[in-house]
């Protein structure tokens, strides 16, 4: 940048474009330059299975007892799997609808988050936002913290 003022879009389009040089982005990297997640999806069952095969080719000449404590333990991962896959089916049905997400930087407020992606920093702009995430927000809609991930809902029709 060879002007003496600071251009945030051109700061943020420098980052991209290194982002892009160097490496694949991942969803972490996705998120944190505010784009959408890739969307790639991991199959958990599949390597619980692989791993519960491995776990009992290996335990075939332990005792009972052993081999009991172990099924036990399988039987906890695998509950624990399930339960997550149900928690990010209800994230991802939550999210339908959803225009992106967006990790909330140290002097942002909702104002200039609904400007942002909506184009309009006026009321009905930003209540839209904060009515989305009120449990992460929290009662105060004017205090956001740095960190918080917002999820940015589309707008509806009369809001257009």
């Amino acid at each position: 940048m060879t002007d003496d003022k600071f251009n945030l879009k051109d700061a943020i389009k420098n980052i991209k474009d290194k982002r892009e040089k160097t490496r694949e982005k991942t969803d972490i990297d996705r998120l944190d330059i505010g784009e959408k997640e890739s969307g790639t999806v991991f199959s958990k069952p599949g390597k619980v299975d692989a791993v519960e095969e491995k776990v009992k080719s290996v335990i075939g000449g332990r005792s009972e007892a052993k081999k009991a404590g172990i099924s036990k333990k399988m039987d906890e991962v695998k509950a624990r799997v399930e339960e997550m896959e149900k928690r990010d089916l209800l994230k991802s049905q939550a999210n339908k609808g959803a225009l992106s997400e967006h990790i909330v930087v140290a002097g942002e407020t909702l104002s200039a988050i609904a400007l942002k992606y909506y184009g309009k920093a006026t009321p009905p702009y930003y209540q839209h936002i904060y009515k989305h995430n009120r449990e992460v927000i929290g009662e105060n809609i004017n205090l956001i913290i740095p960190g918080q991930k917002l999820v940015i809902p589309e707008l509806p029709e009369d809001l257009k």
